[in-house]
């Protein structure tokens, strides 16, 4: 029920979808029937490689990726570490091992340095 829910929150937000072309919305009734949608606070997660079906930044990723075909990433996701304390209940890989890094090393890894991007 909370999928139906969740689609049904994703279609009102997002009625972009209707023009998505057929065979593409039958891939992804059939690529979201293997998660099972949850809603955390007003958000509706699908997996933490998404936004949430009912968000703004869903919304443009189905137009412009999905409507008009601009090419290019959708999405980016960096893990800077494997030891993710936060267990979330919709995330694949939530038992994670590793030792959690510092502040300094994070902010080399990602190029910042007192708030100058690189």
């Amino acid at each position: 029920m909370d999928n139906l829910i969740g689609l049904l929150k994703s279609l009102k937000k997002t009625p972009q979808l209707l023009k998505v072309d057929l065979k593409t919305n039958l891939f992804l009734l059939k690529y979201f029937g293997k998660f099972k949608i949850k809603k955390i606070n007003n958000d509706y997660i699908l997996h933490s490689h998404l936004p949430p079906i009912n968000s703004p930044a869903y919304t443009k990723f189905v137009d412009q990726h999905l409507i008009k075909n601009i090419s290019g990433p959708s999405h980016a996701q960096i893990g800077l570490t494997n030891a993710c304390p936060q267990k979330c209940s919709y995330c694949y890989n939530k038992i994670r091992f590793g030792k959690a890094m510092d502040n300094d090393t994070i902010i080399d890894c990602i190029g910042i340095r007192r708030g100058v991007r690189s």
